[in-house]
């Protein structure tokens, strides 16, 4: 085989390989590219840099130009970079998995092996001749492969040296990719179990509400149509202007009066309530849980007893902080006077206000007591 011929094939098995490491690459968006081209031109200005300016003029290298150095430094920076791009899309994959850890051992040291062998072959058929040393007996391709001394002590160390700032970057940026992975998997998470809760609450008080309505028209009163006004704007907020994480307190202020309207209209001289808001208009809250809370009331503190039916509602959101009081009577016959409604309310602050709220519920002959505070922003 001729010079010319070694050339061409050592090419050509170059960039071979650099064309399937590139097809491999999992970060194939052009800004990751350009964040890795970025990263080796760093790399490749600051160690010409350190031959430039800290090398001595009398050291081996010192007799080569700019030009040389730059292309000397280019030679060894290649088989760097492979040997990078080798260990983090073959090795590390193979070492995530228990059963391949023996063979990603072995791959990588042929691996690495195989890659001194290229980038001595590529110095002697490529470099060398590029720089004006022709020798006369040039090394062939098996006294290269199997010259074990030199490739370990000349070629080895500088690829593995040379690979630890890239590692470092790496690792440094895997564990923040694992992070931002994790934190966008915990947000989708909380969104589909919101969407999932408001999915529960919405109908629940619907049907609840159109049971009153009925109730009304069976009646032939002429409250029914009220009572659909009123229902008209509560449907058409929460269908269609709650569906952000957080809303004006404002707005679930006019959707309590307009709910509490409503049940007024249907329990008439059966409903004794007594209501105190004290708000201010700048804060934001979660949309419908205040909802669910006074929606519980009338579900088990009017619907399900006899007589008069006494509720309590004070509200007070001042100073970031939100205090809801609701005191209701309840038949202590009925087993559970919390219903879905409320174990909905304490689902969706545990998601949307961890370690910012605290609600009690306690029971005091036939006096059902909700407290609720929540941290507000």
């Amino acid at each position: 085989m001729s010079r010319n011929e070694k050339r061409t094939l050592l090419f050509h098995i170059f960039t071979s390989m650099l064309s399937r490491l590139n097809d491999k690459i999992s970060l194939n968006e052009k800004s990751s590219l350009k964040l890795h081209f970025i990263f080796w031109s760093v790399i490749f200005i600051f160690n010409l840099s350190t031959h430039l300016f800290i090398e001595k003029p009398d050291s081996v290298s010192g007799a080569y130009t700019i030009g040389q150095k730059a292309l000397i430094l280019l030679f060894h920076l290649s088989a760097v970079i492979v040997t990078c791009y080798f260990i983090v899309l073959r090795v590390l994959p193979l070492l995530s998995r228990k059963n391949q850890i023996g063979r990603a051992v072995l791959e990588m040291v042929i691996g690495i092996y195989l890659i001194c062998i290229l980038s001595r072959s590529s110095i002697v058929y490529g470099l060398e001749p590029m720089l004006g040393r022709n020798f006369v007996e040039q090394e062939t391709l098996f006294e290269i492969a199997f010259d074990i001394d030199i490739l370990i002590q000349h070629y080895l160390p500088g690829i593995i040296t040379g690979s630890v700032p890239f590692f470092l970057a790496y690792l440094l940026v895997d564990r923040y990719q694992i992070q931002q992975k994790h934190m966008q998997a915990e947000k989708d998470k909380r969104a589909a179990e919101l969407y999932v809760l408001k999915s529960q609450l919405n109908p629940h008080f619907l049907f609840n509400t159109l049971n009153n309505i009925y109730s009304l028209t069976i009646q032939h009163s002429h409250l029914a149509s009220k009572s659909i006004e009123k229902l008209s704007y509560i449907l058409d907020y929460t269908l269609y202007r709650c569906n952000d994480d957080f809303v004006s307190l404002e707005k679930e202020y006019e959707l309590l009066n307009n709910y509490i309207q409503l049940e007024k209209i249907r329990y008439n001289d059966r409903l004794e309530i007594q209501t105190d808001f004290y708000y201010d208009c700048s804060y934001k809250i979660a949309p419908l849980l205040l909802l669910a809370v006074v929606e519980n009331m009338f579900k088990h503190g009017v619907e399900k007893t006899t007589g008069i039916a006494i509720l309590q509602i004070k509200l007070n959101a001042t100073n970031k902080n939100l205090l809801l009081e609701t005191k209701n009577t309840f038949d202590q016959s009925e087993s559970d006077a919390q219903g879905i409604g409320l174990n909905n309310v304490q689902q969706q602050l545990q998601l949307l206000y961890p370690g910012r709220h605290h609600m009690t519920i306690e029971k005091m002959n036939n006096i059902f007591i909700l407290k609720l505070q929540m941290q507000l922003q």
